[in-house]
């Protein structure tokens, strides 16, 4: 996606697509924190002749990754709308419309979490635009070289592509590029 940015001029490109995977980066960082943080901080509690009870400990516990999944669950939405984002521009950017889809059904994926195969699918239509993606139309170049002296024309050899004359010695046009026969 760098390079598609690169290519197209457009830093939203990649731009979206790096805050989304720092995004996931911070989310995963920010559970693994706050589980190790838990555990430690329980370890030190539990006993069992202070009328420990398994019931309070296992209840505090599905609370705590309720928590954490609803906050990574925040984390992964996030992230897809900027995926949606970056592939929506790249799709503006290029005319491939499968980008469109690629997006659309990363955040759809991203939403119904528990369906992984939708966001392997946003994949695969990503490919597929990637497939589709044609070179943009190279502009014409504004640089003409300068014409040289008509003496030294009249012996040059003449392209059969373009009609301009050249040295005697060019082996192609100085203004097509085309080989000279």
């Amino acid at each position: 996606m760098h390079r598609f940015s690169h290519y197209y001029n457009e830093p939203l490109i990649f731009n979206n697509v790096l805050y989304a995977f720092l995004l996931n980066i911070i989310g995963s960082v920010i559970a693994m924190v706050v589980i190790f943080a838990y555990f430690i901080g329980t370890i030190g509690t539990l006993s069992f002749s202070n009328g420990f009870s398994f019931a309070q400990y296992f209840t505090q516990m599905i609370i705590l990754y309720i928590v954490i999944f609803g906050i990574m669950y925040i984390f992964s939405i996030v992230g897809g709308v900027l995926y949606m984002r970056a592939f929506n521009k790249l799709a503006e950017k290029s005319g491939v419309d499968s980008f469109h889809t690629a997006g659309l059904l990363y955040l759809i994926g991203t939403i119904l979490s528990f369906f992984g195969i939708i966001v392997w699918i946003a994949w695969i239509f990503s490919v597929v635009g990637f497939r589709r993606l044609k070179p943009l139309p190279q502009q014409a170049s504004a640089y003409y070289a300068p014409y040289p002296p008509q003496s030294y024309v009249a012996q040059g050899k003449r392209c059969a592509y373009c009609g301009t004359e050249n040295s005697p010695d060019a082996s192609y046009c100085r203004i097509c590029g085309r080989p000279l026969q």
